[in-house]
């Protein structure tokens, strides 16, 4: 994520070159990783991260224990004098529609974990029939990547659930398994992640939303079909 608000900021449309010596690349991950690991020692160090949360409800969001405040200022960083002028327009530009998309689902899952939709899922399912749960299994993972747009997101939604019906035919590993592949793969054929992909590539010429759009889906659909036929073989030879 952070080599892609990198690019998102120093990209030079079509004919960016994306070549990097190895520190150049390697670079933005320790920044972030340092930035992360400075974070989680807030608590030791008496900061009140806990009680400087936002809470709306039953969620909560505390801003000094996220990794996106490390993102943020890797990006700083690393745009150093670059993020003034012309600079900032187009990233503002390129970037808005994938940030207001990925903002979009994450609240969308918010709602349905709130809302108790997915506990109505959970139990309007089969539970008596063990290989319609493992069908289903793999099918729950992948809605769950492709609304959030995001594996660990998907995770959130989706992991506790999962992990309670695979308690139930007694294979909840393999359960949470499944659920952490599929959230994963379907991420990839998501539209945040298919317009975030557009704008680092410097903006989607005509026809290539909707053409990458439709080869996402059909490769979640083959990574879904070969999942629920591995999901079905396990509960029933295992």
């Amino acid at each position: 994520m952070t080599t892609a608000a990198g690019l998102l900021l120093f990209g030079k449309g079509h004919g960016a070159s994306v070549s990097a010596p190895p520190w150049a690349a390697v670079r933005p991950y320790a920044i972030v990783l340092g930035l992360v690991f400075l974070i989680r020692m807030l608590p030791f160090a008496g900061v009140p991260v806990s009680a400087l949360a936002i809470k709306a409800g039953g969620v909560s969001f505390a801003p000094l224990s996220s990794p996106g405040l490390a993102l943020g200022a890797t990006v700083l960083i690393l745009g150093g004098g670059r993020l003034a002028g012309p600079a900032l327009k187009a990233t503002v530009l390129r970037g808005y529609k994938p940030v207001l998309a990925l903002a979009g689902f994450t609240v969308m899952a918010q709602l349905m974990v709130g809302s108790g939709m997915i506990q109505a899922i959970g139990a309007a399912l089969p539970s008596s029939s063990v290989l319609a749960l493992a069908g289903a299994a793999p099918l729950l993972g992948m809605v769950s990547g492709y609304l959030t747009g995001s594996n660990v997101g998907g995770n959130a939604l989706m992991m506790t659930m999962q992990t309670t019906l695979g308690t139930g035919v007694g294979e909840p590993l393999a359960f949470a398994a499944i659920q952490n592949s599929t959230a994963g793969h379907a991420v990839f054929a998501s539209m945040p992640i298919v317009l975030l992909v557009l704008a680092i590539s410097g903006g989607a010429r005509d026809g290539e939303e909707p053409e990458l759009v439709r080869y996402g889906l059909r490769m979640a659909a083959l990574v879904a079909a070969v999942t629920v036929a591995a999901s079905l073989a396990l509960v029933t030879l295992g």
